[in-house]
């Protein structure tokens, strides 16, 4: 994502750069104000904005077809707790690789939290399968605590940096995680009442 960004800044600025050198050799009467509008109709007419129509269509309009197909064609409950496992891990991966990537010079203030965020989301989407394929409510309770217990560790890191200038970590940040790690201690106090502890 970083890199389409880039990529995709650095062409606006050549293209704005282009029209703004050819608006000052022509006189000033092609003004970007007259080209703008060819480059936003260059832009939704490209393969991207074709697709973004139908989609938009498709999601405002949904779509025909028999429940009972979808249905039939469902996979079983542990293949699609193991996929959901499976795609959260690699993109708890792929979060803590942009973590640790060094910031760039135009890295926005908030993204160290951002990427902690983002695989906090997926460990828990990680968990709920993981507690789909439970076998007991002692595997639940384990898989909850352990999520619980990992938080807690990543609060006591964030709370010495919040002490520190100029690494990007803000009390609102500990703030959200710590009610991260709160609706996993609810989660797990659930579980113990559902099962008499």
């Amino acid at each position: 994502m970083i890199t389409r960004i880039t990529i995709g800044t650095a062409m606006a600025t050549l293209v704005l750069g282009g029209l703004a050198g050819l608006a000052a050799l022509g006189g000033g009467q092609i003004g970007l104000a007259q080209e703008a509008p060819n480059l936003r109709l260059s832009q939704e007419r490209s393969p991207r904005g074709e697709a973004a129509r139908q989609i938009a269509e498709l999601l405002r309009s949904g779509v025909d077809v028999d429940p009972q197909t979808i249905i039939d064609t469902m996979p079983s409950l542990e293949e699609l707790a193991n996929r959901r496992s499976e795609i959260a891990e690699e993109l708890m991966e792929f979060s803590l690789v942009k973590f640790l990537e060094p910031p760039s010079p135009t890295a926005q203030r908030g993204t160290f939290h951002a990427a902690i965020e983002d695989y906090m989301m997926w460990s828990g989407h990680r968990l709920d399968a993981t507690l789909d394929l439970a076998d007991s409510d002692d595997d639940r309770r384990t898989a909850i605590a352990r999520e619980v217990a990992k938080i807690r560790r990543v609060e006591e890191i964030y709370r010495e940096l919040t002490e520190t200038q100029g690494v990007g970590v803000t009390p609102q940040n500990l703030l959200a995680l710590e009610f991260n790690r709160l609706q996993l201690e609810t989660r797990l106090a659930h579980e113990l009442l559902a099962s008499g502890h």
